[in-house]
């Protein structure tokens, strides 16, 4: 009768010394980056705690954003510790504009002192904004002032809230400018002339030279600000398909009528930033990917948590750079405790 026993006791020994591999990854939930807070962060999740005290290095970048005028950008590292899951990593985010759309911030783990980079290293975090969003300038101009070849022009523009009340926009509302008129045709000639007079000569013995005949002087004209400020940036096309490439980002600003040459300076502006095709599929290169496969057995008889991988094959002989070919993933494979 003590051999049953034995042998359950044997079975219930193993199964509670199975041991599995430590995995940092992200966390699957949807997390955004959000203007107009302090409290910013993105979620890692750690499966298994056997190796203690693991240290993640990673990378901050952005699209559409520049650091450190907009976001703290760079490489750093983080403890996570045994007892502490999820792990908040906290995103510091300055920007505070009113662009509203092609703002994201990527989360790159580039390494892990003891466990492996996940699979799925990369994710993206789209900025959300907090900030209503200008429309168009309304412009309205005075009568040109004759003597001064100048012009009052009033500028109007309405902040829309997006649909989201209590959302504000940045700058003035109203703008008041003095502009050129220089050759409106209401005015006469510009130039400098000599005033149309008649005089009768009358006979003196006067030695007083005879008066220098009045010249009207139109002053030059005041030159307003050329340019108003420069719009959001907007990214052009990725150079890939799949995998990590190239794009153009754009901005521009609008000239101003400031009545002369010295407005020469660009209206555009352009930068190069790094862009990741995740969701591709690139099915000219890659194979189906393989059916999900267990890696090891349950971690435990009760809340136990279990490896699953599957991969497919690039065919292409200059690789698929940027693209994963491996996958992994944690699943519940035991009833709750």
């Amino acid at each position: 009768m003590l051999r049953p026993y034995l042998t359950l006791l044997t079975v219930v020994l193993c199964v509670c010394s199975i041991t599995a591999e430590d995995l940092i990854f992200f966390d699957s939930v949807l997390e955004n980056i959000y203007e107009g807070r302090s409290d910013n962060f993105i979620t890692l999740r750690r499966f298994n705690t056997d190796e203690g005290n693991i240290t993640i290095i990673y990378t901050v970048s952005g699209i559409g954003i520049t650091s450190p005028d907009d976001f703290i950008g760079g490489d750093f590292s983080i403890v996570y510790p045994p007892t502490a899951d999820p792990l908040r990593v906290p995103i510091n985010f300055i920007d505070n504009s009113e662009c509203d759309a092609s703002r994201t911030i990527v989360v790159r783990i580039t390494g892990i002192d003891k466990a492996p980079v996940p699979d799925s290293d990369v994710k993206h975090y789209i900025v959300v904004d907090d900030d209503g969003e200008w429309m168009a300038w309304v412009t309205s101009e005075g009568p040109c002032n004759c003597e001064t070849t100048t012009r009052d022009r009033f500028r109007t523009r309405t902040c829309d809230d997006k649909g989201i009340a209590g959302r504000t926009c940045d700058g003035p509302a109203t703008m008041n400018e003095t502009v050129s008129c220089a050759g409106d045709p209401t005015c006469p000639s510009t130039h400098t002339y000599l005033l149309n007079s008649t005089t009768t000569a009358m006979p003196t013995t006067s030695t007083t030279p005879a008066p220098v005949m009045p010249y009207l002087v139109i002053s030059s004209p005041i030159v307003s600000e050329c340019y108003g400020p420069w719009g959001c940036w907007k990214p052009g096309p990725c150079s890939v398909s799949c995998g990590q490439g190239s794009l153009v980002e754009t901005r521009n600003r609008e000239l101003l009528d400031c009545g002369n040459d010295a407005c020469d300076e660009p209206l555009e502006q352009n930068r190069t930033a790094v862009c990741m095709e995740q969701n591709c599929m690139c099915a000219e290169a890659l194979t189906r990917w393989s059916e999900w496969s267990a890696s090891g057995s349950c971690s435990a008889t009760c809340d136990g948590m279990l490896k699953e991988s599957r991969n497919r094959i690039c065919k292409k002989l200059s690789g698929c750079p940027g693209v994963p070919l491996d996958q992994t993933r944690i699943e519940m494979c035991s009833s709750a405790c």
